[in-house]
């Protein structure tokens, strides 16, 4: 941990996994943002030979600059008052039961 912290100047680390391990991303994500507050993002090594791959990774862009605090999209606007609202569902198809809903908004001046 000391070698992580000597670096300072990094502001999101990359790690890369050759398969999916539930625990191993659990404990990684775990020792990076609770233990240590730093930005990180987990890549599965696959996606480098995937049919997809320039999507996949378009997509872990997108994700590791909004970790970064980064605005991913600006609407340019003269003098009015916007509020962004993004809206987010997921249902799961096996039981018809579980639901979930995720909202984010904010407003720009």
């Amino acid at each position: 941990m000391d070698d992580i912290n000597k670096y300072g100047n990094q502001t999101i680390y990359i790690i890369l996994l050759q398969k999916r391990h539930k625990n191993l991303y659990t404990n990684i994500k775990r020792l990076f943002n609770l233990e240590l507050g730093l930005p990180s993002q987990v890549v599965l090594n696959g996606i480098v030979n995937h049919k997809n791959s320039v999507s996949i990774a378009s997509k872990v862009l997108f994700q590791m600059s909004a970790k970064l605090n980064n605005r991913l999209w600006r609407i340019q606007s003269s003098k009015l008052s916007i509020m962004n609202v993004g809206v987010e569902f997921y249902h799961k198809l096996t039981t018809k039961k579980e639901s979930c809903v995720g909202i984010v908004a904010n407003i720009n001046s």
